[in-house]
C-alpha cells in the first residue's frame, strides 16, 4: 500500500514541476529580451557618439559678399571666408559650400580665404556658407552650414525684347529689309547693371546679328540690305545685359514676339533681260532681211539689163568649148551688155 501511496504523491508532483518549467523558462525569455534592448541601446549610443565625433572635425566659418544678393550671369562671383576666433591650429582646410554642399577647397594659414567662381550661371543659385576643418576630406564627404549663409541669385543676362519690321512682310527679292528692336519690360531699368547692351537678331532662334542697343531710346535697329531666299524665316530679337560677348554660341534665344519673312518672286525680273533678247534678236533679223534684199535686188538688175540672144548664148562658167578651152568670150559679152544697157538707161534718163 505504501509503494502505491508513493507512486500515486509522484504523479501528482509531475504538473507541479512543468509549471516550475514555465516559470523559468518566462523568466529567461524576459532576461533575454531585457539584454537584446540594452545591446541596441548601447549601439545607437556608441553611433551617435561616433557621429558627434565626426561631425566636430567640421566648424563653421562666416561668410562675406561686398555686393548684392544678385549678380548677373557671365559675371565673376568673389566671397570671403573668415576662421576669425575659431581657427586653433595654423594650418586648416577651408570649404565654400552652396546648399550644404561643398564645392571648393583651399589650404590656408590666414583667418580670410577669398573664393572666386569664374563666369557663374543659372545653376550657381543657392546658399552660400563655409566651413573649416583641420584635416583635408573629399568634397563629397563634406556637408555642412556656416555660422551665417548669403542667398545669391544669378539673374539671367538675355532678356527677351519686342521686334518689329518697317513695311510688308512678304519682301521681294533684293529689297532692303529694317527691323527694330525694343523693351518695354519695366524690370530693364533695375535689372540693367552695364552701361554697354547688345542686341541680338534670331532668327529661328539662332544669332544672325548683334547691334549696340542704345539704353536711352530703348531700341536697335537691324538691316538686311539685300533680301533673297535663304534670309526668309522666323525672326524675333533678345537683350543680353551682359558687356562680355556670349562665348556659348550654340544657345537658341526668342523674344516676345516673332516676325515672318517671306520672298515674294516677281516677274518684273525675269521680263527685261527677256525684253533685251527679243529686242536683240528683231534687230538682228532686220540687219539680216536688209542685207539678203540687196543682194537679191542687184542681182535682179542684172537679169533684167540681159537680151534674149545673151541668155542663148549662156553657158556655164566651168563649160569647155569645141576646141577643149573655156568659153570666156561669152562671159565677156554678157558682162558687156550688161553695162551697155546700164549706160543706155543711164543715157535716157539724162
Amino acid at each position: 500500500m505504501s509503494q502505491i501511496k508513493e507512486s500515486l504523491s509522484s504523479f501528482r508532483s509531475i504538473p507541479q514541476m512543468h509549471k516550475v518549467e514555465r516559470v523559468n523558462q518566462q523568466v529567461f525569455q524576459q532576461a533575454l529580451n531585457t539584454m537584446i534592448m540594452f545591446i541596441l541601446i548601447l549601439c545607437a549610443l556608441s553611433r551617435e557618439a561616433m557621429v558627434q565625433t565626426t561631425a566636430k572635425k567640421i566648424v563653421p566659418a562666416k561668410i562675406y559678399w561686398t555686393t548684392t544678393g544678385t549678380i548677373m550671369e557671365g559675371s565673376d562671383l568673389v566671397v570671403k571666408c573668415s576662421t576669425h576666433g575659431r581657427k586653433e591650429d595654423k594650418v586648416a582646410y577651408v570649404y565654400l559650400c552652396i546648399n550644404g554642399v561643398a564645392v571648393e577647397q583651399k589650404k590656408t594659414m590666414q583667418e580670410d580665404t577669398f573664393f572666386t567662381k569664374k563666369s557663374v550661371t543659372g545653376q550657381q543659385t543657392g546658399n552660400y556658407s563655409c566651413v573649416f576643418s583641420k584635416t583635408p576630406y573629399p568634397l563629397s564627404e563634406v556637408q555642412g552650414k556656416g555660422d551665417n549663409y548669403l542667398f545669391i541669385q544669378v539673374m539671367d543676362r538675355i532678356l527677351p525684347a519686342d521686334i518689329s519690321l518697317a513695311g510688308s512682310r512678304t519682301v521681294r527679292k533684293g529689297d532692303g529689309v529694317e527691323f527694330k528692336c525694343t523693351i518695354s519690360d519695366p524690370s530693364f531699368q533695375t535689372q540693367n547693371t552695364s552701361d554697354l547692351v547688345h542686341a541680338y537678331l534670331c532668327k529661328y532662334g539662332s544669332v544672325v546679328q548683334m547691334q549696340v542697343f542704345d539704353v536711352k531710346s530703348t531700341e536697335a535697329t537691324f538691316t538686311i540690305k539685300s533680301f533673297n531666299e535663304n534670309d526668309a524665316g522666323n525672326y524675333s530679337c533678345v537683350l543680353d545685359l551682359q558687356s562680355k560677348t556670349l562665348k556659348d554660341k550654340d544657345r537658341t534665344f526668342y523674344g516676345n514676339n516673332a516676325v515672318f519673312l517671306q520672298v515674294n518672286v516677281s516677274w518684273s525680273h525675269f521680263i527685261t533681260p527677256v525684253v533685251f533678247c527679243v529686242c536683240f534678236l528683231l534687230i538682228l533679223s532686220l540687219i539680216v532681211g536688209t542685207w539678203w534684199l540687196f543682194i537679191k535686188q542687184g542681182a535682179l538688175q542684172c537679169y533684167c539689163g540681159r537680151t534674149p540672144r545673151q541668155e542663148e548664148n549662156d553657158v556655164p562658167m566651168t563649160g569647155e568649148g569645141d576646141d577643149g578651152t573655156l568659153n570666156m568670150e561669152g562671159e565677156s559679152s554678157d558682162e558687156f551688155a550688161c553695162d551697155s544697157e546700164a549706160s543706155g538707161e543711164e543715157y535716157q534718163d539724162l
